[in-house]
């Protein structure tokens, strides 16, 4: 329902010769049958929808169909328009209307009668922080320049509406807003008019928590919708959930690209503040900030001196397995002067074709989850979802250096490499991620995990993958078992679980000998 997108045309922008409200409107579709054969007002809704300049007049009576009607995806039926569309078409008219006395009858956000969860509305925020950084760099076709195009006209009118607010010779506010407060005049926010309720939200939010946010969270079809219906309670809710995720949010959309800065230049007078301020990152590093504890900085992770980089599949270097003496346990029909990971013949079926030969599948052609690093105290970094994932999800690949066997230079991030069938003490190789790797080698340890890794045959290779145990929240800390053997040598675990096996308290009085065994 969110982020769905109708065309605009012809936006002139601020200070343009248009006038100021409406600017031309082509249907998402052609062809849709636009007959009525209820007739009354929502046949003239449908109208409505499907006109050019259309003017407030219309909108009133766009309102007044959209009551009489039951659903909404007849009116878009008669409209000749996409259902998901309508929202965000209604959405940019109200914003550009400006000076009207138009009351919002029929808030968007209720359409389906279902409560409004903030934990929602923010996931589907990031959501569409991450759709809105793909659209700007896909204009090259003509149905990606569109969608940019209405995208940029709502959101100016965003920006528009919090300036309006700031430059009213009758506001007055004070030099620092710690949150949107919800008083009266926000509990009759309905009664309001369009212009008012937005320019009063976005400008308190803009004051609160800067222009750039402002412009990051403009780019969200979710935020806007919120600002323009919710009640003036979970408004403020939502605004506190953004507060503690400012720098979450601020970096999500500079390392994905999002042009924040140019819906502001456009009105750059009115700005005091340098808009080049906050956090520097680097364009195209997803995964590889951490979020610190404050939630005010972030941190490039490190394992000793050096920066840990991220790459996208495993590296092999047939040097360091030259000289290395073959493992008793390897099989006598493969190649030990080969990557152990490649996939030979009678290996298995391919977890996602089922193709019993050599296949083109990787697990990187599927999308990673939306997750970011964030420090979780003494367990150090951790993985967060940022949106809900669902039972039996492969995540991710676990990737590194694929080293010999026997190595022991990696007592933290080292996993184990065994064939399919093969005993866990049997390994073949070890992967590294100490230096190389992507952010699964961030996944802490729980003894109530939500993940498990999992070997598998995936296109030419073995893989070890995490997959979902179960459906996870969006913002819950992602989790894997690392196992018994992991917890030997002194080691105690910091989940906090109840069934916590391996705390200081748990593992007092056990033999040190007997853990060590394993």
């Amino acid at each position: 329902m969110f982020g769905s997108l109708s065309i605009f045309e012809n936006y002139m922008g601020p200070g343009g010769s248009k006038e100021r409200g409406w600017s031309s409107l082509r249907p998402v579709r052609s062809g849709v049958k636009k007959s009525c054969t209820n007739g009354g007002r929502g046949n003239n809704a449908g109208r409505v929808l499907g006109k050019r300049d259309v003017s407030p007049n219309h909108l009133k009576t766009l309102y007044s169909g959209i009551q009489k009607l039951d659903k909404l995806d007849r009116l878009a039926s008669w409209a000749g328009i996409n259902e998901d569309s309508i929202e965000d078409l209604l959405f940019a008219a109200l914003v550009r209307v400006q000076r009207r006395k138009i009351v919002l009858k029929c808030p968007l956000l209720k359409k389906l009668e279902k409560p409004v969860h903030v934990e929602t509305l923010m996931a589907q925020i990031y959501h569409d922080i991450h759709i809105a950084s793909g659209l700007e760099g896909s204009c090259s076709t003509e149905w990606g320049f569109d969608k940019l195009v209405h995208e940029q006209s709502v959101m100016y009118g965003i920006i528009e509406a919090a300036v309006a607010f700031h430059s009213m010779p009758s506001n007055s506010l004070p030099a620092e807003v710690s949150k949107p407060v919800a008083d009266e005049e926000e509990r009759s926010i309905q009664l309001a008019t369009v212009e008012e309720q937005m320019s009063k939200r976005f400008g308190l939010f803009a004051n609160t928590f800067g222009w750039m946010m402002l412009s990051i969270l403009a780019h969200s079809a979710t935020f806007r919708h919120s600002g323009f219906t919710l009640d003036a309670d979970i408004w403020s809710s939502l605004c506190l959930k953004i507060e503690e995720n400012l720098t979450s949010l601020e970096v999500f959309a500079k390392v994905r690209g999002l042009d924040w800065q140019t819906a502001l230049n456009n009105f750059s007078r009115h700005f005091p503040s340098d808009l080049k301020a906050g956090l520097k990152v680097d364009i195209g590093a997803l995964n590889t900030y951490v979020i610190m504890e404050d939630e005010q900085l972030v941190r490039r992770p490190k394992f000793g001196d050096h920066i840990q980089e991220d790459i996208q599949s495993n590296i092999y270097n047939p040097d360091f397995f030259a000289q290395c003496q073959i493992p008793c346990h390897w099989p006598k029909n493969k190649d030990w002067s080969k990557d152990p990971t490649l996939r030979c013949p009678g290996d298995g079926e391919c977890r996602n074709c089922n193709s019993t030969t050599q296949c083109n599948c990787n697990p990187s052609a599927e999308p990673t989850p939306l997750i970011e690093l964030k420090e979780y105290g003494a367990k150090g970094i951790g993985i967060r979802a940022l949106q809900p994932i669902a039972k039996s999800k492969i995540l991710g690949e676990y990737v590194g250096e694929i080293l010999p066997w026997y190595y022991q230079g990696d007592p933290v991030y080292g996993m184990e490499f065994c064939l399919p069938g093969a005993h866990p003490k049997e390994s073949v190789a070890l992967i590294s991620s100490k230096r190389y790797g992507n952010w699964t080698r961030f996944i802490n340890h729980s003894c109530n995990s939500s993940t498990a890794f999992f070997g598998m045959i995936i296109g030419d290779r073995h893989r070890i993958v995490v997959k979902a145990l179960r459906d996870i929240k969006a913002f819950e800390e992602i989790t894997v078992h690392y196992g018994h053997g992991y917890w030997k040598n002194g080691r105690y675990c910091e989940c906090g679980e109840e069934n916590c096996a391996y705390s200081r308290e748990a593992c007092a009085g056990r033999d040190i000998d007997e853990m060590n065994k394993y």
